[in-house]
């Protein structure tokens, strides 16, 4: 299993701060890209911004596939979601998904892969940018609601609306 890797809310007061930390913060996402071959980098949800939590893999664009990332859902969900879902597309002779591949969380939660454009991808998951040096492509992985509804299907739990910001390309049917 992939090791997952927590960013903590800072208060740099100094820009040598914030290089210092985010070098930390690389290097050992690095180190554990080296020695697992993929990470996953969890933000914690931010109530003052009202940002939910997400979660990003780093090291499958290494491997030839897109990146994976998900909002909403805690730490250890998040790492388990994500690592089922790297395995899965690892173990698939490492092929790209298709938009709409449905998934199976943990406790029967049906998920969706979603792609989400290029230009979303640097400020979502700067630690895969860095890593390569260029944009990677990524996907979104959307869950459904207790009824399985996706976001975009009617009747959507709003009560999870905020809690799964859409990157991904286009809403429709999965």
């Amino acid at each position: 299993m992939a090791s997952t890797t927590h960013t903590r809310p800072m208060d740099p007061r100094t820009h040598e701060a914030l290089d210092a930390m985010l070098a930390h913060l690389h290097a050992q996402i690095a180190r554990s890209v080296d020695q697992h071959g993929w990470t996953i980098v969890v933000h914690p949800a931010d109530p003052d911004r009202m940002e939910p939590s997400f979660a990003y893999t780093v090291g499958l664009a290494e491997k030839g596939l897109a990146e994976v990332l998900v909002y909403g859902l805690d730490a250890d969900s998040a790492h388990l979601a994500l690592d089922r879902v790297a395995r899965r597309l690892l173990g698939d002779a490492r092929r790209q998904p298709a938009t709409g591949e449905r998934f199976r969380l943990a406790g029967d939660v049906d998920a969706v892969l979603r792609p989400v454009p290029r230009h979303r991808v640097q400020p979502l998951m700067p630690a895969a940018v860095a890593r390569l040096g260029c944009a990677v492509p990524a996907w979104q992985l959307v869950w459904a609601d207790e009824e399985g509804r996706f976001p975009w299907n009617a009747g959507f739990n709003p009560d999870y609306v905020a809690c799964q910001t859409p990157m991904y390309a286009s809403a429709g049917r999965g």
